[in-house]
């Protein structure tokens, strides 16, 4: 999929997942660009996980045991991970906004109005574990122009 593809077919559901939150939808498809990979991930393609969120204790749906990079002490390390399976796109968006709303860690995202701030408190709030995290969203925001679906 080209990311002109990418972005017509899943930046409504990044809108429609994000209106009246106060989140914004650039940062939601910027962050299902960068985890998914344009949707080429092994996650996305098997569970519609866009976001690389993973099952928790709290999660009552489907899950898909993969195995991921994180950053530990400045360094790559692969483990195996328990992540949520979606029936839709849709329902994996719709379930980001849900997640930031009921963790308390995620509640400063809703008290900022720049796609700047809310990627930095991603990181700060502990989303990835990736230092250049809030780089890598702001570049894809800004390159693909991605605040054009902010409203």
């Amino acid at each position: 999929m080209t990311p002109t593809d990418f972005i017509a077919r899943y930046a409504p559901a990044a809108q429609k997942a994000c209106a009246g939150t106060g989140l914004l939808a650039s940062i939601n498809l910027a962050q299902a660009i960068l985890e998914s990979g344009w949707g080429e991930s092994g996650l996305t393609k098997s569970a519609h996980n866009f976001f690389g969120l993973k099952a928790g204790s709290k999660w009552r749906g489907p899950v898909v045991t993969l195995p991921t990079k994180e950053e530990v002490n400045g360094k790559l390390i692969t483990v195996m991970a328990a992540f949520r399976q979606y029936p839709t796109p849709e329902a994996a968006f719709a379930d980001r906004v849900l997640l930031f709303r009921t963790l308390s860690r995620y509640q400063r995202l809703f008290q900022v109005d720049t796609f700047e701030a809310e990627a930095r408190l991603l990181k700060e709030c502990g989303y990835a574990t990736d230092s250049q995290y809030p780089e890598k969203l702001m570049a894809i925001i800004r390159k693909y122009n991605l605040t054009r679906f902010d409203s």
